[in-house]
């Protein structure tokens, strides 16, 4: 590789890399950008209802409010609030939310498809925990329960 080359792909690897750790913001963006497209797609009885019910929430004002600006209207407060719930799978996987321990349910925030060449069904796991053991078991409990 020649030194010009090289120089050039160390310029390019240390942008990259300085640039790795804001991406992290990435994550509580994305929920909330999918959570405001749903809140637009919402009629607004069922924004009234999703509303109430996040009102019931025991850390409703604690986890769900902070940030809102403070002349904020009801509906704007309302849908600060749907946002930042979408975060709320990554907010009680912090050890130092005092609901970590009772709503952290890690499994429920993915799924895991393995893949093997010319296999028709996935390989079953060795042991389960009880409960839902991926996302889409758990919207399924999540929903019969609602």
């Amino acid at each position: 590789m020649r030194k010009s080359s090289l120089l050039r792909l160390s310029f390019f690897l240390l942008i990259v890399f300085s640039f790795t750790p804001s991406t992290w913001a990435w994550i509580d963006t994305g929920h909330k950008i999918v959570a405001m497209i749903a809140w637009e797609e919402m009629t607004p009885k069922t924004r009234a209802a999703v509303t109430e019910l996040l009102k019931q929430h025991p850390r409703y004002e604690k986890d769900l409010l902070p940030g809102a600006p403070a002349d904020a209207t009801e509906d704007q407060l309302a849908r600060h609030a749907f946002a930042v719930s979408a975060t709320w799978p990554d907010m009680v996987r912090n050890q130092n939310n005092p609901m970590h321990n009772t709503h952290n349910h890690p499994l429920w925030h993915y799924i895991d498809i393995p893949f093997e060449n010319g296999a028709t069904e996935p390989p079953a796991p060795a042991s389960q925990p009880a409960g839902p053991n991926n996302v889409v078991e758990a919207l399924a409990q999540c929903s019969s329960e609602i």
